[in-house]
Parts: structure tokens; sequence; C-alpha cells
């Protein structure tokens, strides 16, 4: 039998849930679209101490912020805006700014995501 070699390919930082200082990187939209949700993107933070300094800490949500999603929860957060009909924010203005982020179980229970954000510094 011919021998055949295989390579565990690095997936994406897992970071154990609790709380940790990071740095906003920024957003990236999605390889590929969610099977039940659409298209996605990637809200990413760089965990700034402690065991897994260096590391990204993300939350994948939906690209159309609302007052009841996770993406406008996740806006408003970063951004500091009121979500209210015609509300705005350009997220490169907030890329750099450090937060306190709370890491919690996915809703499969496989891995983690970025929950909660609050902001460390007073830059609006």
């Amino acid at each position: 039998m011919e021998s055949l070699i295989l390579t565990v390919r690095e997936t994406a930082d897992v970071i154990p849930a609790g709380g940790y200082q990071a740095e906003f990187l920024g957003v990236e939209k999605c390889e590929e679209d969610h099977k039940e949700y659409g298209p996605g993107i990637r809200w990413e933070f760089r965990i700034l101490d402690g065991d897994y300094s260096g590391k990204t800490a993300v939350r994948v949500t939906g690209v159309e912020p609302t007052k009841q999603n996770a993406c406008g929860k996740m806006l408003a957060q970063v951004s500091g805006i009121t979500l209210e009909g015609g509300a705005s924010a350009n997220i490169a203005d907030c890329v750099g700014r450090r937060f306190q982020i709370q890491v919690t179980p996915n809703q499969s229970g496989s891995g983690t995501r970025v929950d909660v954000v609050i902001p460390l510094d007073t830059r609006s």
C-alpha cells in the first residue's frame, strides 16, 4: 500500500473564553458565504497581553447592521454610534483603538468569539 502523508492545516487562533485587552484590526469580508446566513464580515482584534498576546480574536457577523443583530452590536461597540436609522460610521477610523473584549463560546460550541467590546481609549 502506498503511504499517504496528511498535514494539519493551520486554522484561526483559538482564544479561550475570558477578558482581554485588544487592539481593533478592522473588518474583512468572509471568503465564503455562510450556508444559512449568507455573506459575512470578520471583526478582528489582536490580543495585547498575557499568554495569547499577538493572537487574533474574531467575531463573524452579517454585513448589514440593525439594532437587533450582531453586526449592529459590534458596530455600536467599536464605533460608539447609536444605532438609529441612517446612522453610519467609518470602520477605518476605529482601527488601532484599544478595547477590553470579552470572548465567549460560539453558538456551536466548536470555538469562541468576541462577544463584548468596551473602549479603553477616549478617541471618538
